[in-house]
């Protein structure tokens, strides 16, 4: 059962416990924040896109926001829905 508003598991008596969703969504955050900290750095370097024909710096540094903002897009619907989670009977 799914709250269509927010994406975030219902706990009732028939689904997985509140502990194993929690467990399972900290476990999600957990690799998201491993992701953060692996996230290529040096290849979004200037010297790694040095203009030839065109704005080659400029054209890297947009595809690193665009991917940033969709990892922290993700980041945030994570804890949304663990929250979700967290707030509900106990």
């Amino acid at each position: 059962m799914i709250n269509a508003n927010a994406g975030v598991p219902v706990i009732h008596l028939n689904g997985s416990s509140k502990e194993s969703l929690i467990k399972e969504w900290e476990a999600f955050d957990d690799a998201l924040e491993v992701v953060r900290e692996w996230f290529p750095s040096e290849s979004f370097h200037p010297r790694n896109h040095y203009v030839k024909d065109g704005d080659g710096v400029g054209e890297a540094e947009a595809v690193r926001d665009e991917m940033l903002t969709h990892f922290r897009a993700l980041r945030k619907i994570s804890d949304l829905v663990l929250d979700g989670i967290s707030s509900q009977i106990k």
